[in-house]
């Protein structure tokens, strides 16, 4: 797929505009003790809201499938076109934090013309694109004054949340919606086809494919929907928030990422300190009927469904429904009477609260200690880890029938290696083996071989004895099975290093950094062992390395202002009700960015960037930009509407290279290089390609390609220099092409295929190579050899590769 780690994008702009004009009264709102159903009150357009969600939902997709050029060019011109058309609108409404965003979006437009990697940056430039494309429609044709202003698009955004959250669901249940979706989507990339959407026994991985990227998109969801439904008036369109939250939480609750929910925690508690204490009691009434909803409808579908799909498995999909409707009507039959109770009495509300993290904290602590026997069926395993100091151990176990059982170690370098070390295998009753001095945890996985049960498991040693949990009573299995070594997590240990790598390219270029996509395409060079990924799982540090001092300047100044903004709102009598809970939002995403990549995702980014726009509608005034300086806003305005038809037309350009490139030839490989600034250098790296054959007797082409060539070796890219070392090669200039062999290795030295590549390279390009040549081969192998013996773990290179490089080397 396009991109594994990035799924949703950007609404058209047709039916966006629909969605801008949804407006509610300011008497249409709940209002405090307000419990009783409001049947005259005026409500949302649901029908043309859910018609653009459907659309924002398809066009995520859509950007994942590889039609974000074509999406990013629609969106530039209707962002162009609007701005200007509804200029003062939006020069009324941009504030402190929307400068910022404004700021930090060009700063990324600009690193694209930077870097190196120019393709890679544009590619990742577009998702952050799309997103701001939205965030100035927004802010051009958001209708509604006071209290009802913005919740058109928080309705949007919650509604996209909820139908990839029913999908996902929909995905390891009877996938009779979800086949129908990933089938459309599958005829323009067909990786949609193959879509799993679980991990077998841990976790829902949704459509999206990451199960951390969704949770965001969910996170996000939960909060949006629970200020719309806590301030909505009783009726229809409250039970259609509530709906969104029971679908949006339950699916939350599937993908369990850790580090989500953690943030998501924190986010819940920063909502109820920001709500006005009339209302904080509703709020805190309809958490905890969601949370106990939520789970409720959780243990049947890990009991039922957490495997590998085979068939029709309808608990997920009606445990998804029964989960909205017990929600609905947990809020007409309890939810609204507590509330009325609760909102005159805020003290009251504390101690409940204080009582509710009370019990969570207790009910934690019993749950990761309250544990018991646990039952296999023949065929089945279940993976446990312990925590023993290094020494001779034995395994004892009480089961029904006999188990066999395999034991692996891990040191913090195999952590990070996502590697390990045996320790044994075999029957349980012969189980004794040594842990390693420097072992950070054990893991032991049973299988059974017929139905048993087991009693108890523990590890005997010198050093005490370490009894296992086998099974959590409180806890879901899934929820279990992702706690195992929990305080030696491979993924969590292992983003230390991208944070460590990421550090060191930042040192490269620290006040305006390397450019967008700098990091996939360098981390190579600094690596201390191989590892693959896009991305640093830190947003902080990714923006450091990007765009340097300056960015990170940006971003922080975004979040920080608009946190003030919110909090400059909250003191306000005249408050937006939806303050709070975008103040909750902006805590999640702040958390969240520090430890996934979420801010690189094509469905994530829309999300965020539609919260950063509400702020502005909601609470932007508190810190408007130069509120007595109307030319100074318009200026910013049009400013903004200029910078972005500029990088539309060079987005255009870079699409019309591209059609001129699809007929070869020397003349439309040269006008595509001149006219497209981000894919320059392949253009005319095909140009030398065709130019040094033999085939080519024409001197200007000859002139031309030198010069070409000699502009791409002073790249620092990591695949530039291997194919012009084969232009080298196939020229018979040697000298030039070991030396750019030489610099490819040294861009990826711990990367096995790197060298592999190369020694291949070497082997097929020795006939009719000069006299030269053999030395050249030999000392390419030799600085191989040289760093296969540092290379932890080594370097997995077949044989024959080297034996042919080596039979070069010696004529």
């Amino acid at each position: 797929m396009g991109n594994p780690e990035t799924p949703l994008g950007l609404s058209a702009a047709f039916p966006l505009m629909e969605v801008m004009n949804v407006t509610m009264n300011d008497s249409d709102l709940q209002q405090p003790g307000q419990g009783v159903p409001n049947p005259a009150a005026g409500a949302p357009h649901n029908v043309p809201v859910l018609l653009c969600a459907i659309a924002f939902f398809f066009l995520a997709f859509c950007m994942n499938a590889g039609l974000v050029k074509g999406i990013a060019l629609v969106g530039g011109l209707a962002a162009v076109v609007s701005v200007c058309i509804k200029h003062r609108a939006v020069a009324g409404r941009l504030s402190i934090p929307a400068l910022f965003l404004i700021l930090y979006v060009g700063m990324d437009a600009a690193s694209t013309l930077h870097t190196v990697s120019r393709n890679q940056a544009l590619y990742e430039f577009l998702t952050v694109w799309c997103a701001f494309c939205f965030f100035l429609l927004v802010l051009a044709f958001a209708k509604g004054q006071g209290r009802s202003l913005g919740r058109g698009v928080g309705f949007l955004l919650e509604l996209c949340a909820a139908l990839t959250s029913l999908f996902s669901i929909d995905l390891i249940s009877t996938r009779t919606l979800s086949s129908a979706f990933l089938g459309l989507m599958s005829l323009i990339e067909p990786a949609y086809g193959t879509m799993a959407g679980m991990e077998a026994g841990v976790r829902m991985t949704s459509v999206i494919g990451n199960p951390n990227i969704y949770a965001g998109c969910a996170g996000i969801g939960v909060l949006i929907a629970l200020g719309l439904a806590t301030t909505a008036p009783a009726g229809r369109d409250r039970y259609i928030h509530l709906t969104c939250l029971a679908l949006n939480a339950l699916g939350f609750v599937l993908a369990f990422s850790m580090g989500a929910t953690a943030f998501l925690a924190a986010a819940f508690l920063v909502y109820l300190l920001l709500e006005r204490k009339e209302r904080r009691g509703g709020l805190l009434v309809c958490m905890v009927e969601t949370l106990v909803v939520t789970l409720a409808a959780t243990f049947p579908i890990y009991l039922t469904a957490f495997h590998d799909w085979s068939g029709i498995q309808p608990v997920p999909l009606c445990a998804a429904i029964l989960a909205a409707v017990a929600l609905c009507l947990l809020d007409k039959l309890a939810g609204r009477r507590a509330a009325d109770f609760l909102a005159p009495r805020g003290g009251m509300t504390l101690a409940l609260l204080l009582a509710l993290l009370t019990a969570a904290a207790l009910y934690l602590a019993l749950a990761l200690n309250v544990t018991g026997s646990a039952s296999l069926t023949a065929g089945e395993t279940l993976r446990r880890s312990a925590y023993p100091a290094g020494g001779d151990y034995t395994l004892t176990l009480d089961s029904t029938a006999p188990l066999t059982v395999t034991v692996e170690s891990q040191n913090r370098q195999e952590t990070m290696m996502h590697t390990s070390t045996p320790l044994y295998e075999g029957p349980v009753k012969d189980a004794s083996f040594t842990v390693p001095e420097d072992s950070t945890v054990v893991y032991l996985t049973f299988q059974a071989e017929e139905d048993t049960t087991l009693t108890s498991a523990a590890l005997i040693g010198s050093h005490g004895t370490y009894a296992l949990k086998l099974d959590y009573k409180l806890l879901p299995g899934f929820m279990a099975n992702r706690l195992q070594g929990l305080f030696a997590n491979e993924n969590a240990i292992q983003r230390t290093v991208f944070f460590q790598d990421g550090l060191k390219l930042f040192a490269r270029s620290p006040v305006i950094g390397l450019g967008m996509g700098a990091f996939e395409n360098s981390y190579t060079s600094v690596q201390d062992f191989a590892y693959t990924t896009r991305y640093v799982h830190n947003h902080y540090i990714q923006t450091m390395l990007e765009t340097g001092v300056v960015g990170l300047v940006l971003f922080a100044g975004l979040l920080l202002t608009s946190a003030a903004a919110v909090l400059l709102a909250r003191r306000r009598e005249d408050a937006h009700p939806l303050t709070p809970c975008l103040g909750a939002a902006l805590v999640f995403m702040a958390g969240h960015a520090a430890v996934e990549v979420v801010f690189s995702s094509n469905l994530y980014l829309p999300m965020a960037f539609g919260v950063f726009a509400l702020l502005d509608l909601c609470c932007g005034g508190t810190l408007p930009l130069c509120a007595k300086k109307e030319n100074v806003r318009l200026g910013v305005t049009v400013g903004t509407a200029v910078c972005t038809g500029l990088y539309t037309i060079l987005l255009l350009g870079n699409v019309v290279a591209a059609a001129f490139a699809s007929t070869p030839s020397y003349e439309s490989y040269a006008a595509a290089a001149a006219l497209d600034p981000f894919e320059k250098s392949d253009y005319m790296l095909a140009y030398v390609q065709n130019a040094f054959s033999p085939n080519n007797n024409r001197v200007s082409v000859r002139q031309k390609a030198e010069k070409y060539a000699a502009r791409l070796e002073k790249l620092e890219s990591r695949s530039i220099p291997l194919y012009l070392a084969g232009c080298y090669l196939s020229d018979g200039q040697t000298d030039k092409a070991f030396q750019l062999l030489e610099r490819f290795a040294d861009f990826a030295p711990m990367n096995s295929e790197t060298w592999k590549t190369a020694l291949s390279w070497i082997a097929a390009n020795a006939d009719g190579a000069d006299e030269t040549y053999p030395a050249h081969a030999a000392a390419f192998l030799e600085k191989f050899e040289a760093q296969r013996a540092v290379t932890p773990g080594g370097l997995a290179v077949d044989q024959s590769v080297i034996d042919s490089a080596a039979a070069v080397a010696q004529g």
